[in-house]
C-alpha cells in the first residue's frame, strides 16, 4: 500500500492513490462486517445507528446504504453537511481515528527510498504530533500553541509570502492537517 505524499488537500486521506473507503478498513481487520456505528448528538439528546455491510457499506435503520460516511450521516441526521468520518464510531473509535491507523500503518510498511522514505517520514511526524493535539482537544484539554509554534509545524519560517493567501498548496494542507 502506497501514501500520497503531494500537496493535494487529501494528502494524508490517500491509500494506494485512492481516497480511503470503509472497505478498506474492513479488508485492514480495523472494522468488522456487521459491526453497530454509532453517531450521537448529546446536546440534542439524538443518537443514530448504522451496521457495516459485508461491502463496506453503512446501513441506516431504515435500510438505506452509503458507501460514504459523511452521507450516511447526513441522512440519518437530516443535515446538510458533517464529517462523517467523525461522527460514527464503534467501541470508542471514530471511524477517523481508525482511517489514520490505516494510513499510520501504510507509511510504516514503506520501504525506504531515500528522499521520499524521509517525506514520508516528516508527513508521519507532523500528522502524529497534529493527531495528538486533536486528541487532546476532543479529550477537553486542547494544546495551546504560538503562531510561530504551529508555522514550525509545516516547516515554514515566518509569516510570509509562503504562508499567505497566495500558497494555495500549504493552505491546502494545513486544512488537511487540521481535519480529522
Amino acid at each position: 500500500m502506497e501514501l500520497m505524499s503531494n500537496n493535494d488537500s487529501r494528502d494524508m486521506r490517500l491509500l494506494d492513490g485512492k481516497r480511503v473507503q470503509v472497505k478498506n478498513l474492513l479488508d485492514a481487520g480495523l472494522l468488522e462486517p456487521k459491526a453497530i456505528l454509532k453517531f450521537t448528538r448529546p446536546r440534542l439528546g439524538e443518537e443514530y445507528t448504522a451496521v457495516v455491510t459485508d461491502e463496506g457499506r453503512l446501513q441506516l435503520e431504515d435500510g438505506r446504504q452509503f458507501a460514504a460516511p459523511s452521507r450516511a450521516a447526513m441522512e440519518a441526521a437530516g443535515l446538510s453537511a458533517i464529517d462523517g468520518w467523525s461522527a460514527w464510531s464503534v467501541d470508542g473509535s471514530t471511524l477517523s481515528s481508525l482511517r489514520r491507523t490505516l494510513l499510520e500503518a501504510a507509511v510504516e510498511s514503506e520501504p525506504d527510498e531515500g528522499e521520499h522514505s524521509s517525506q514520508l517520514d516528516r508527513l508521519s511526524a507532523r500528522r502524529n504530533e497534529l493527531a495528538g493535539f486533536r486528541d487532546a482537544a476532543a479529550a477537553g484539554n486542547p494544546a495551546s500553541l504560538s503562531v510561530r509554534e504551529l508555522l514550525a509545524i509545516w516547516s515554514a519560517k515566518g509569516r510570509g509570502p509562503a504562508c499567505g493567501r497566495s500558497d494555495t498548496g500549504r493552505s491546502r494542507q494545513l486544512r488537511t492537517d487540521l481535519g480529522p
